[in-house]
């Protein structure tokens, strides 16, 4: 099951009641703010930002030792707690307004 972020909703419970995982997209959105900032990609700059949605390849490593449902990777590296900084926080919100990024990251998902 796939949703943005957003609480927890009811039949997100019966997903996890049935095994079904649970993938909050957002963290998508937070790897690609993460790379842009570690790379010095204005977040500021859409057309870059889409291009390094595009570009870069993420991936789930599904149900972990210590109990998690995924670590995230983008282009290899894990960066499953580093999307979690406040530099992050501050600007992953205008990285996932920006449709090219959504499309890419739609794309990825589905792909």
């Amino acid at each position: 099951m796939v949703r943005p972020v957003q609480e927890n909703r009811p039949w997100e419970y019966v997903g996890q009641a049935i095994g079904l995982l649970i993938f909050d997209t957002g963290v998508m959105y937070r790897a690609v703010t993460y790379a842009a900032l570690e790379r010095g990609v204005p977040v500021a700059d859409e057309e870059a930002i889409t291009h390094l949605a595009e570009q870069s390849q993420l991936r789930l490593n599904l149900l972990q030792a210590d109990g998690r449902d995924y670590d995230i990777l983008i282009d290899g590296q894990d960066v499953t707690w580093e999307i979690r900084r406040s530099d992050v926080d501050g600007n992953v919100s205008l990285v996932s307004a920006y449709s090219g990024v959504r499309r890419a990251l739609q794309k990825n998902n589905a792909g």
